[in-house]
């Protein structure tokens, strides 16, 4: 497991704020083709660091069976903490896709209800 970027957000309000950690599972190697999964994981701060939620991306499990796992944008702006909602770009694969190259750019907004979430997933080119 390794642990990447994160960001800081006020999800509840002015002085409420959250922190997303970037958190991926691979094998020993590391590479793209090794990664089992990619989360953020949402963490508040009530005097202790507590952690509220696991985001996923959102591809359908059984839509290309065999294909790499999906992923989320890391880079700047590739998830954004607002209030009421944290939206995040995912990078899906299709079945002719390389292991290097995923080519569905996705945006899901997940709206907070307290500790769960909804997700509203818009699928690009």
């Amino acid at each position: 497991m390794t642990a990447g970027r994160h960001v800081v957000g006020d999800l509840y309000g002015p002085g409420h704020d959250v922190a997303a950690l970037d958190v991926r599972c691979s094998a020993a190697h590391g590479s793209t083709a090794s990664e089992r999964e990619n989360s953020w994981v949402l963490y508040t701060d009530n005097g202790t660091l507590q952690p509220i939620a696991t985001l996923q991306p959102q591809q359908p499990t059984n839509a290309h069976k065999g294909v790499h796992v999906p992923y989320f944008v890391t880079a700047h702006g590739g998830i954004v903490i607002a209030p009421g909602t944290v939206t995040v770009k995912e990078l899906w694969y299709t079945a002719s896709d390389k292991t290097c190259c995923p080519s569905q750019h996705v945006t899901t907004v997940w709206h907070a209800h307290g500790t769960s979430f909804s997700a509203y997933t818009s699928v690009g080119g």
